[in-house]
C-alpha cells in the first residue's frame, strides 16, 4: 500500500503510531469511515480510483456499493500537468468527503490542505472566517481561490475580471472553461 504509505509520511512524524485496520475488504486509517455507512460531509475515506472523467476529474470508489467523483481541481494542492494521471498512479488514497451532487453523487477532495484536520476545521462553514482568511492568505495571494470557494461558495468568491488559477476543462467555439 505505497499510496497510503506516502499520505501517512506527509501527515505523521516518522515512527508515530497510526491506527490502520483492514475491514470488509479495506484499510481505514487516522479516522476514515469504514463499512457501508452513509458517509457525511468531513469524513475522510480510504479510495480507489476507478476511471478518469475527461473534463471532469475521476471517479472513485469508497466502498463496495459507494462512489464518489473527484474534480481536477480538489486532487492535489500542487499544480501538476496531467493531475489525472498522478491520482491513476496513486491508485488507493485517502479523500475528504466535501459534498454531494444533484445526483446524489459524493463528491471528494483529496487536497493536502482538505486533508489537514486543523485547517479542515477552519474550511468548513462552520470554521472561524477571520482564522480561515488569515490561514489561506498565501495561497489567495497566488490566485489560489480553492479552499474559499468551499468555505463560501463560487458566487460569493468570484466577480468578474477576478484572476484565478485553475485547470481547463474545456475549449469550444464560446470560450475556455476552467
Amino acid at each position: 500500500m505505497p499510496s497510503i504509505a506516502n499520505f501517512i509520511a506527509q501527515k505523521f512524524k516518522v515512527g508515530q503510531r497510526i491506527p490502520l485496520t483492514y475491514t470488509n475488504g479495506k484499510f481505514v486509517c487516522a479516522g476514515a469511515t469504514a463499512g457501508n455507512k452513509a458517509y457525511e460531509k468531513g469524513q475522510l475515506a480510504v479510495v480507489r480510483f476507478v476511471k478518469v472523467v475527461k473534463g471532469y476529474g475521476v471517479t472513485v470508489q469508497i466502498d463496495s456499493k459507494t462512489f464518489g467523483v473527484i474534480e481536477l481541481s480538489e486532487l492535489s494542492d500542487d499544480i501538476t500537468q496531467n493531475v489525472c494521471l498522478q491520482a491513476q498512479k496513486q491508485g488507493i488514497f485517502v479523500a475528504r468527503v466535501i459534498d454531494q451532487d444533484k445526483k446524489g453523487r459524493l463528491q471528494l477532495s483529496a487536497r493536502e490542505s482538505v486533508l489537514d484536520n486543523d485547517l479542515w476545521h477552519l474550511i468548513k462553514p462552520a470554521g472561524t472566517s477571520g482564522k480561515f482568511l488569515a490561514s489561506d492568505k498565501r495561497r489567495q495571494e497566488n490566485a489560489n481561490m480553492r479552499n474559499k470557494v468551499l468555505k463560501y461558495g463560487a458566487a460569493l468568491t468570484f466577480k468578474q475580471g477576478d484572476l484565478t488559477l485553475g485547470y481547463v476543462t474545456n475549449i469550444s467555439k464560446a470560450g475556455c472553461f476552467i
